[in-house]
């Protein structure tokens, strides 16, 4: 993580819109990176903006490298202390470079890992991965050991971020019951033995 910088993750993209791959090693260990970060996190994470500052939500990237690179590139910048991003779930699926954008999302977090906020959506799950075309790029572009080491970092990410203690950021959506409360989501289990279905 410590040589992961803005320099690095361009070169990453550049690569990668060339049709470019990480090698699986790097893909491995960047993973292993981000789980050791995610299980020291929250299920509910916090994070705080200064007046005056913000916070720039994207959410449902898709695999969709190429207008991902523009957000960064034209519209958002790189994400750092001064340009806090939150990636509000489902980085995969539909699109063909869900593996690309899911790495590039692990090197913002790890360059910078109080600055980058990972929500989880419901297509970070093995099931619909399967039904959706995950899965099948994984094992393509290197193999079926690879989309397992991804779930086993997804199980461990946030459900939702409250930011300055009033905006909650979640992927879909609370339940019809009112009377869920913030302890509610902060209570949830996270992890490899807590059932997906749940």
């Amino acid at each position: 993580a410590a040589s992961i910088n803005d320099a690095f993750i361009t070169g990453m993209l550049n690569m990668f819109k060339a049709q470019g791959k990480l090698p699986m090693k790097y893909a491995y260990m960047m993973t292993l990176d981000i789980m050791d970060i995610l299980k020291q996190g929250k299920t509910l994470e916090r994070t705080a903006v200064p007046p005056g500052s913000k916070i720039t939500v994207v959410g449902d990237l898709h695999g969709q490298l190429f207008d991902f690179d523009h957000m960064i590139n034209n519209v958002m910048g790189m994400p750092g202390p001064a340009n806090p991003v939150l990636f509000n779930g489902d980085f995969v699926d539909r699109g063909v470079w869900s593996v690309e954008v899911l790495m590039t999302i692990f090197a913002m977090k790890l360059q910078n890992p109080a600055s980058v906020h990972l929500n989880r959506g419901n297509h970070e799950e093995p099931h619909i991965n399967i039904y959706s075309g995950f899965e099948e790029e994984c094992t393509a572009k290197y193999d079926h050991r690879v989309f397992q080491m991804f779930h086993a970092a997804f199980v461990w990410l946030p459900y939702a971020c409250l930011v300055n203690g009033k905006t909650l950021v979640l992927h879909g959506g609370l339940p019809r019951d009112e009377t869920v409360s913030i302890k509610d989501i902060r209570d949830i289990a996270r992890g490899p033995d807590v059932c997906s279905e749940k």
